[in-house]
């Protein structure tokens, strides 16, 4: 039972008066209930360091946090220092409100100065304590630790070489404090050692040398990788590149690529592809197999190690809520995140943390799970867990620490055009978005019936444990205070740079795009002799004929998989929105880029995944017609279809079609936006040559296409029925950030075109745009639009929908598609 004598824990630097502390000022860290203290120093400067060699520094700048100390006091009666007494509070608790004044001013001043200085101008302070000269604490000859890293690939002898052994005198000394020691001059007690715990220099000389293993065989991972990139390089040069020809060929060409999602497949991760029988292409087919079999090798080597490092790291970071924990739990030393930030860690994390392949996770289960015990570690303490939050620094080159450490190289930043270094975003938003991944995931496997297979079942768990780690990492946020929010930072954005207001809103409509990009919603209503039905979407015959039917359980997780990865791989322009019920129905809005005669507009899609997808490519359909009137593109009819190679709907080549298994609907979308709503859509139509802006009639056809867009596109969604309905938060998020820069182009277009001034049932009448509109739209339609002035009509309901006032409505359409006026 603990005494109910009130017991301090203090540490008081006793160094000089002066402002800045000397660097050999040791910290003496004393506890009232016992009648001596420790003494935690520097280790004892050489008289080669002190005046016969390179002359050393009377002070540092900036002072770290734990060379100012003056007093931390934390006592029974206000909060123990183990939690596992009956505490009010937990450790960082104490550590946010129990702090002196100047404890807390001086860990603020520090922490702000290395947000403000790159990693390797911290670090030049203490190289020292990891390879300078020792002093004997017996014989007082001069030891020197080891200049290279001696650490095994197994991570077994940390303890081994926390330990300095005098030459001399045989003397065993803790490498950190240089105080003496017990143990044998090899010690093989692991982390059983009492060194392991004997101050905090030693622990951030453990957390140095584990990264010294990461980093070696990062290091040796690059050198191959070029060597490796040089050869194929040189071959690709060789190879004719793809073309893209025009009304619908080549769009499997485009950004992305089938061989990029063949891990969305189990057997694709796990078993080689191979010939059943000897070709005349038999030995190129080997050789491929031979560089996959290698690739997969080097992948998991890579994984070994990095499960081994993070590991070894989640022992040795600091914990403040160990079961006992030591001083320099609650005060780490202070170039601990200096130290991560300067190795290959934020880099290996970053891309575990972005890989999108739901079947990659699982077959790199074990390195995963060691990655989330390493972040919840990270989390729960305030110096550390900014590594997460806090923007990283861009490594164009870098030698390692090692070599960093001992003078052998240097760390070259990758410069912006002001000579700013770059800075990355926080891994945090990595983080947020694997998250988004593994609960998306989740949220399709729920719709699920039946038996899910052991696989689905480690799927789900993992997917589980990264949204508990998330959790996690955001309750250590609230409990610290930090009041930065990670996904505010821009990653670019220099200290004293700044960058223009046109930049700054493109930055926050991607943001916003991301937040939206994705959701299960209900698509569904309830039928009127029970079931669901889908009035509004395309396809809804040919969901009702597949009610009963079953997906090949290997298909439908195929399926999650692909809609896990497209909940943060959408490009900013693109809304999914998947129906919670029946995974198969998709609706898709696609915003028109930049600079094209689409640009401003919202088009929708319907999509559904047939039963036999992903042998097979979507159905996909326009919905944004012009109530079937106007034709937008030679590849999107008015009747709403979408002539695509990839959708099977135009003849291509073998390459262009659909791959079963490897195409995906992400690269359906993506060659939608990209190659479908271009500057000049005339030449998408076979037969007119390539793409010539100044042509007559490329001039004539994108002035038809922009009053079209105006007015179905653009006008059409700020309509009331559509703001509340399934679309409201993107219509509200697209025109309330892109209003000023939308009605610039409908001014310039109104400028070229006085019909968008004046828009009349005429104005669809173009060989090149409209069609004749069904019998049953005809009259309505006509009365509806007729002599609208365009422009007006869209101040009007963008005034209504940035200034809402009470009553006011934007004018409630009776009918799909009705312009009302009188606003």
């Amino acid at each position: 039972m603990q005494s109910s004598r009130k017991r301090k824990l203090s540490v008081t630097s006793q160094g000089t008066s002066s402002k800045q502390p000397r660097i050999d000022s040791p910290i003496v860290i004393s506890d009232d209930s016992d009648d001596d203290a420790r003494q935690i120093s520097p280790p004892p400067l050489t008289a080669k360091q002190k005046g016969k060699g390179r002359a050393v520094p009377e002070t540092v700048d900036p002072p770290p946090r734990l060379r100012d100390i003056d007093v931390i006091s934390i006592s029974d009666d206000e909060a123990p220092i183990s939690p596992a007494l009956s505490c009010p509070q937990t450790p960082l608790e104490v550590l946010k409100h129990q702090f002196s004044p100047s404890v807390k001013e001086t860990s603020n001043e520090f922490e702000a100065s290395s947000e403000a200085l790159p990693p390797d101008q911290i670090l030049e302070q203490f190289k020292d304590l990891f390879f300078g000269e020792r002093q004997c604490s017996r014989c007082e000859k001069s030891i020197q630790p080891a200049r290279s890293p001696r650490m095994s690939t197994d991570l077994q002898n940390i303890a081994e070489l926390l330990h300095v052994v005098c030459a001399d005198c045989k003397t065993n000394h803790c490498r950190g404090c240089m105080s003496p020691v017990q143990c044998a001059s090899s010690c093989g007690q692991g982390d059983e050692c009492d060194t392991v715990k004997c101050c905090a220099h030693v622990r951030v000389i453990a957390i140095f040398e584990i990264l010294a293993v990461l980093d070696h065989h990062r290091l040796k991972e690059l050198s191959y990788s070029q060597k490796r990139g040089s050869k194929t390089g040189t071959k690709a040069l060789k190879k004719k590149p793809s073309t893209v020809g025009p009304g619908g060929t080549g769009y499997a060409n485009g950004r992305l690529q089938a061989d990029e999602y063949d891990s969305y497949d189990d057997e694709a991760v796990t078993k080689p592809k191979r010939s059943k029988k000897p070709n005349r292409r038999g030995t190129r087919t080997t050789e491929t197999r031979t560089r996959n079999d290698a690739a997969s090798g080097e992948t998991h080597n890579c994984d070994e190690v990095s499960t081994r490092v993070f590991h070894a790291l989640a022992v040795y970071l600091p914990n403040p809520y160990a079961d006992s924990p030591e001083p320099f739990d609650f005060v780490p030393h202070p170039s601990i995140y200096a130290l991560l930030q300067l190795s290959y860690l934020p880099e290996t994390l970053a891309a575990l943390l972005r890989n999108d392949s739901v079947a990659d996770w699982i077959a790199r289960s074990e390195t995963y799970q060691t990655m989330l015990r390493l972040l919840r570690q990270l989390a729960d303490c305030e110096l550390t867990i900014r590594l997460l939050v806090s923007q990283g620094w861009s490594k164009s080159e870098s030698c390692g620490i090692v070599s960093f450490i001992r003078g052998d190289g240097v760390v070259v930043w990758e410069k912006d055009e002001e000579g700013g270094i770059i800075r990355t975003a926080p891994l945090y938003t990595y983080f947020k978005k694997l998250t988004k991944q593994s609960e998306a995931y989740l949220t399709g496997m729920s719709s699920i019936t039946g038996d899910i297979g052991e696989t689905g079942i480690k799927e789900m768990s993992l997917c589980g444990d990264i949204i508990a780690a998330k959790e996690d990492l955001d309750r250590c946020l609230a409990i610290i205070g930090d009041a930065s929010d990670p996904d505010e930072m821009k990653a670019n954005d220099q200290a004293g740079g700044g960058s223009s207001n046109s930049e700054e809103l493109d930055k926050r409509y991607e943001r916003e795009c991301a937040d939206l990009a994705f959701e299960h919603v209900t698509l569904s209503e309830d039928g009127p002799t029970g079931g669901l039905v889908y009035r509004t979407f395309r396809y809804r015959d040919m969901v009702e004929a597949s009610s009963n039917d079953t997906r090949v359980p290997k298909d439908r997780l195929h399926i999650l998989k692909e809609l896990a990865v497209m909940g943060t791989a959408l490009p900013p322009g693109i809304w999914v929105r998947v129906d919670e019920v029946r995974n198969d129905v998709i609706k898709v809005m696609i915003a028109g880029p930049e600079n094209t005669p689409y640009t401003g507009g919202l088009f929708e899609f319907d999509c559904f995944l047939p039963m036999q997808y992903p042998n097979v490519p979507p159905l996909m359909t326009l919905c944004t017609t012009g109530e079937g009137r106007v034709r937008f593109n030679p590849n999107l009819y008015n009747c709403g279809k979408v002539c695509l190679s990839l959708l099977g709907t135009w003849s291509g080549s073998a390459e262009e079609k659909w791959q079963p298994r490897k195409s995906t609907l992400l690269q359906v979308l993506v060659s939608i936006q990209s190659m479908i709503l271009v500057e000049t859509p005339y030449f998408n139509e076979p037969g007119h040559g390539h793409a010539n802006p100044k042509r007559r009639e490329s001039i004539s056809y994108n002035r038809n296409i922009c009053l079209q867009t105006v007015r179905w596109a653009i006008v059409e969604w700020l309509d009331d029925a559509h703001i509340n309905g399934l679309w409201g938060d993107v219509i509200r998020s697209h025109f309330s950030l892109k209003h000023e820069r939308v009605r610039s182009y409908i001014n310039a277009w109104a400028k070229d075109n006085p019909s968008v001034l004046n828009y009349a049932p005429s104005s669809t009448r173009g060989d090149a745009v409209a069609s004749r509109p069904p019998r049953k739209h005809r009259g309505r339609a006509l009365a509806a639009s007729a002599g609208v002035d365009l422009l007006a009509e869209y101040d009007r309901r963008i005034h209504r929908l940035l200034q809402p006032t009470s009553g006011s409505t934007l004018g409630v359409a009776s009918g799909p598609g009705k312009l009302t006026l009188g606003v």
